[in-house]
This record gives structure tokens, C-alpha cells and sequence, in this order.
């Protein structure tokens, strides 16, 4: 009886111990990861040998792991232009479900770094965790990568492809990437990639779009592709697609795009070609006049003319301290615009955050329309003072303290200048809660339209150039004896006016911000 009690301890014993090992090898398959005997720390590393972050990664970042950790860590590099690499790479990204990472990309244990940002802030905490637990095997591929016979099949059509990228975009690289690894299997695919920071490149793509009918918010997006009667953008722009397009036209070839359009392209075309290139700057140098003729520009131009006069300044010394204050106002808008611009590209790279951003400054823009019109109401009655787009009292007071403050009536000529540019630059700031109505909208609005894009600061540049204008205008009057009471008796004249055009300003902005929302 003992010896039986004891076998049926030892059968239970070895049932239970069986079964967690089960469990664990079943736990272990789950999730991919295997650990490393050795207590290595081992990651696949995909690279490009024209990629700079590739180059950052593999000579300083990595170096700078091996000499802390020692041989402890090993790695395996993949350079993509090799179409087997490329494919084990694809292959491990669906494995792992995250697709489309940038180059390069790293996979240690069960993490996928797919940026050199990602890598930078992850890749040494990664480390630092496998070895704490005994080190991590090689990624696991559970397929092996095969080519596919039917894919890589011979055929005398050739397949013409159409690419257009700009650099600096993340995603037109590793689409470039792609294409090459796919002309290594497709012999007869003959592709040109179009550089779209060339104008030639973006009229051609643009009249592409406007033949293969693409909507018209994704004219001139990147990164596109054209192949015979079908395009590919966006996330549809992947291995899987492309390689569709490629087998439907491998038996019959497709004609070359760029000749297609050179061919077929018709007068209506042509035309729209012509309306959409050129209708950009003139709406942002109108925008920077309207702004300019403002309310709020005007009065404190004329405010500070009328200091400078009331302090004994006359002439060309009203006209020298006036365009130094000109120039730095100008140049306070720049920089503000830069830094708004960065900030509203920066965003418009995520759709979902574009989307919002544009609904939020469409939706302004038609609050700024309706407040315009009830400023245009009241100051064609006169009743300037009820105006809402104005600058509050306590700004106001703010630029006259900050104005008599610099402009001291004992300074001489030299104090007056550096101090016009000091007191121009600082009441900027100071009046832009006003100005800045029409500006950011403005800026949103170069930041989405692609042929503005790649000249974004020469818009800045030009929108402001039509801002100072005015000012401009003012100072030019005061030296030729035009009168400051006569000059405001102007501005009330055609205040109204001016409420106007910038009414009809903010409701145009706003349709087309909302035509590209839906």
C-alpha cells in the first residue's frame, strides 16, 4: 500500500512537472521570443547605404552599446537593396504586425523600432532588460521567405511606373526602397522617380492626377505612384499592392505615363494646370494687404508717426525711424510665422491631426467672417468704437507705454533708430492677438496647398512684403505733408471696406478648408 501511495506521488509529480513544461514551450511559440543560452543579446538590423540615420545607427549609436555591454551584444545587419533582405524584412513586419516602419529598423526580443527617433529613445532600456533576464535569441521568422516563382516570371511587355516623391519625407523612402527591390524581381519594369521640389515634376504630377482623375485634396501627395490605368498613395502604397498591379500588367505591359499625359492632355487640363499653380501667391498676397490695411496695423503706425511728430521729429527723420520700425515689425512676423509654420507642418504629417486642425481653422475662420460682417455694419454707421476685431484697450495702452518708453524725444537721430527697430519689434508681439486673425489662417492654408509647400518661406516672405506696404504707404505721405488727423479721417472713410474684403477673405478660407475636410 505505501509503494503504491508513493508510484501515484511520483506519477502526479511527473503529470504536473510535464505539463508546465508544455505550458511554457506553448507560452514560449505564443509569443515569438526565444531566450538566448549564452545570455546574448541578439536584434536584426535593417539598413540603406545612402540612409544618414542608418549610418548615425551602425558607427556612433551601436559603438557606443558594444563598448558599454561588451560582446555581450550581436547583431545581424540587412542592407535592403538586396530583394532577399527586403523580403525577410516585410516578412518580419507582418510577423510582428507593424508594417511600414522607416529605415532604419531594428527587432530585438519582441520589440520592432522603426524610426532612429524609436531607436534612440528605446533601444538601450531594451538592452538593458534582455540582459537582465538571461539575454534574448535571434528574432523568430516561423516561415521561411520564399520568392515566388509566378511573381518573378519572365514576360516581354514592359511595365512603365510613374514615382514622385520629396525629400525629406519618411515614407516616399522606404516606398523608394520598395521599388527597388521590386525591379530586381520584375526585369521588365522600367520605372522614373520624380523629385517634386522641381516645378517641372510637380506640373507633371499634377496634370497625372487630373488624368487618372484623383480627388482633388490628394493632388500633389507624396509618395505616388502611376502604373498603366491605376494609381497607388497613402497606405495602399505597400509591397502587396503594387505587386497586384505588377502581375495584372506583367502579360500585357502598360504605356508609359509621362508620355500618356504628354499625349492626351487637353486644353481643359492645361488649364486647370495653369489656375492651380498660379492662384496660390495672389490669394497670400492678398491675404498680407488686406491684413495690412487693417485696423490694427493702421492705428498703431499712425500712433507711433504721430509720437514722432509730437517729439519735434520731421522729414527724412520720420521717414528713416519709420522704416527701421517697418523693418522690424516685418521681421517679427517672419520669425513668428516660421516657428507657426514648423509647428502646423509638424502636424499636418498625422491625418487624423490634419483633419482636426483644418475643421478647428475652418470653423475660426467662419467665426472671423460673421464678426467681420457685423464690424463692416457697424462702421458703415460709424460706430467704429463697437467694432469687435480690434485690439482690447489694454493692449493698446500697453503699445503707447512701450512706444514712449523707446522713443525718448531727447535721443538723437542713432538712439531713435535702434530704438524704432527695439519698440517695432516689441509692439509686434503686442498687436498680434489683432493681426494674427488673418496670418494663421493664412499659414495653414500654404502648409496644405503642395505646390506652395515646398517654398513655404518665400509665401512668409511675400505675405509679410504686403503686410508692410501699407505702413510703407503711411510713412511716404507723412514726408510728403500729408497730415496725421487726414490720415485718420482716411482710414474711418474706408474702414468699412476693409471689414469687408476681410469678411469675404475668412469665408473663402473657410469653404476651402472645408471642401478638403469632406
Amino acid at each position: 500500500m505505501r509503494l503504491l501511495i508513493t508510484y501515484c506521488k511520483r506519477t502526479t509529480f511527473i503529470f504536473f512537472l510535464s505539463l508546465i513544461l508544455l505550458l511554457s514551450i506553448n507560452i514560449g511559440e505564443g509569443f515569438k521570443v526565444l531566450a538566448s543560452p549564452e545570455g546574448k543579446v541578439r536584434m536584426f538590423i535593417f539598413y540603406a547605404e545612402d540612409c544618414s540615420h542608418c549610418e548615425y545607427l551602425i558607427h556612433d549609436l551601436l559603438p557606443q552599446l558594444e563598448q558599454k555591454w561588451g560582446p555581450v551584444i550581436e547583431k545581424r545587419l540587412f542592407e535592403i537593396s538586396d530583394a532577399q533582405n527586403y523580403d525577410l524584412l516585410v516578412a518580419l513586419e507582418n510577423q510582428y504586425d507593424d508594417i511600414e516602419n522607416e529605415i532604419p529598423t531594428v527587432f530585438v526580443n519582441q520589440y520592432v523600432l522603426g524610426s532612429l527617433p524609436e531607436i534612440e529613445e528605446n533601444l538601450k532600456d531594451i538592452v538593458k532588460e534582455c540582459i537582465l533576464k538571461g539575454g534574448c535569441d535571434w528574432p523568430f521568422l516561423s516561415e521561411l521567405v520564399q520568392p515566388d516563382a509566378g511573381k518573378t516570371a519572365v514576360s516581354d511587355k514592359t511595365t512603365h511606373l510613374a514615382y514622385f516623391s520629396q525629400p525629406g519625407c519618411k515614407e516616399c523612402d522606404r516606398v523608394h526602397y520598395l521599388i527597388k527591390n521590386l525591379e530586381q524581381n520584375y526585369p521588365h519594369l522600367n520605372v522614373r522617380e520624380y523629385d517634386l521640389s522641381f516645378e517641372e515634376n510637380m506640373e507633371l504630377e499634377l496634370a497625372l492626377c487630373i488624368e487618372y482623375e484623383v480627388p482633388r485634396k490628394k493632388w500633389l501627395t507624396s509618395p505616388i505612384v502611376f502604373i498603366g490605368e491605376d494609381y497607388l498613395l497613402g497606405k495602399d502604397l505597400d509591397k502587396a499592392h503594387l505587386e497586384k498591379l505588377l502581375q495584372k500588367y506583367r502579360e500585357v505591359g502598360s504605356s508609359p505615363p509621362w508620355d500618356k499625359v504628354e499625349a492626351e492632355s487637353s486644353q481643359t487640363q492645361k488649364v486647370l494646370v495653369r489656375e492651380f499653380w498660379s492662384w496660390g501667391p495672389v490669394a497670400v498676397m492678398g491675404a498680407g494687404l488686406i491684413d495690412g490695411v487693417n485696423p490694427c496695423a493702421f492705428a498703431v503706425i499712425i500712433f507711433f508717426v504721430s509720437w514722432l511728430t509730437l517729439i519735434g521729429r520731421k522729414g527724412k527723420t520720420i521717414l528713416a525711424v519709420g522704416f527701421i520700425y517697418t523693418s522690424a515689425v516685418f521681421l517679427a512676423y517672419f520669425l513668428i510665422g516660421i516657428g507657426a509654420l514648423r509647428f502646423v507642418q509638424a502636424l499636418v504629417a498625422f491625418p487624423w491631426i490634419s483633419l482636426i486642425l483644418f475643421s478647428f481653422t475652418a470653423a475660426f475662420a467662419l467665426v472671423l467672417g460673421v464678426l467681420s460682417i457685423y464690424d463692416y455694419l457697424k462702421a458703415r454707421k460709424g460706430q467704429l468704437k463697437e467694432i469687435k476685431l480690434q485690439l482690447p484697450a489694454f493692449l493698446k495702452k500697453k503699445i503707447h507705454q512701450t512706444t514712449h518708453r523707446f522713443m525718448d524725444a531727447d535721443s538723437g537721430l542713432g538712439k531713435h533708430l535702434i530704438a524704432a527697430f527695439a519698440a517695432g519689434f516689441v509692439v509686434s508681439l503686442f498687436e498680434f492677438p489683432c493681426t494674427g486673425q488673418i496670418y494663421l489662417p493664412t499659414i495653414v492654408f500654404i502648409s496644405h496647398i503642395p505646390t506652395m509647400k515646398t517654398a513655404a518661406l518665400s509665401y512668409l516672405i511675400l505675405y509679410n512684403i504686403m503686410f508692410v506696404v501699407p505702413l510703407l504707404v503711411i510713412l511716404s505721405l507723412v514726408y510728403w505733408g500729408t497730415s496725421i488727423p487726414y490720415l485718420v479721417r482716411i482710414l474711418e472713410k474706408h474702414s468699412a471696406l476693409v471689414k469687408l474684403l476681410t469678411a469675404i477673405f475668412f469665408f473663402s478660407l473657410a469653404g476651402y478648408l472645408i471642401y478638403i475636410v469632406l
